[in-house]
């Protein structure tokens, strides 16, 4: 079992699915934690969003593991002075950030000619733009540190087109892109910067979605689950391991490298 004892790890988007399933992960085998969610519901993106509710019962969870060793607020990634203090008041707990996991994320279903500006401003703003300001707040510190993990969340979407998606496939395509350039720009200074591209994944935001394909949720994970060469959907325990590794030393020698996890989606 990989340990994080003394790590410190950033994570956006924790107040429910992969992002909490990571940050409970990492509390478990003994890091230190500065996670946030933006708790309220944005334009531009249909379902609902993680509650204050559920990012309590996390962060409930993640302080009892830590010994209460957890920096938290409510943020919105598409705000870089938000993330920045958030890194700020993690580094002034901490003295260091080890481990970034860019998980917050949205999805918007709709075809190419129904995308207006709020859609697309909303699949940019959080999934590209909120991923940079991310990097961005965190790259001093490791740069000083000349030590730092940074996982970026793609998509199945970074790696092909995919169709009533335009949006969110130009944002994952970015960010698969953002990857591989960070990568050249901080390996000098002994950070990684890696990407994982789940397929579908069986969280509150795939059963969000069904409304927009005019389905029910058991009907909208049964479509999503048919797009895999492997039966069934993705669990988030499973993005979790992948990130458990690229956080780890294991992975010191794995940079620039943008992760296919998708059942085999990407080979139909």
């Amino acid at each position: 079992m990989k340990s994080f004892e003394n790590k410190v790890v950033m994570i956006t988007g924790a107040a429910r699915g992969q992002g909490r399933n990571h940050a409970v992960k990492f509390a478990e085998l003994g890091a230190k934690l500065i996670v946030c969610d933006i708790c309220e519901d944005i334009e531009g993106v249909t379902y609902s969003l993680g509650t204050e509710e559920q990012f309590s019962v996390c962060l409930e969870e993640i302080t009892h593991k830590t010994n209460g060793q957890v920096v938290s607020a409510r943020c919105d990634v598409r705000d870089s002075t938000s993330v920045t203090r958030l890194a700020e008041q993690g580094i002034k707990r901490f003295g260091r950030i080890d481990v970034l996991v860019n998980n917050a994320g949205v999805c918007n279903i709709k075809p190419a000619w129904e995308i207006n500006d709020v859609d697309w401003d909303a699949m940019i703003g959080v999934n590209l733009t909120g991923t940079w300001n991310s990097c961005k707040a965190v790259i001093p510190v490791m740069k000083n540190q000349h030590y730092g993990r940074i996982i970026n969340v793609g998509s199945i979407a970074a790696m092909k087109g995919i169709p009533n998606l335009v949006h969110y496939t130009a944002a994952k395509h970015g960010v698969a892109g953002l990857t591989k350039a960070l990568a050249i720009d901080l390996a000098p200074y002994g950070i990684t910067v890696n990407c994982i591209c789940p397929g579908s994944v069986d969280t509150d935001m795939l059963a969000g979605l069904a409304p927009e394909i005019e389905a029910d949720v058991y009907e909208a994970k049964t479509l999503f689950a048919s797009y895999h060469l492997l039966p069934g959907l993705i669990q988030p325990e499973d993005t979790t391991e992948l990130v458990m590794w690229l956080a780890s030393d294991a992975s010191r020698s794995v940079t620039g490298a943008v992760w296919n996890m998708d059942r085999g989606w990407a080979q139909r």
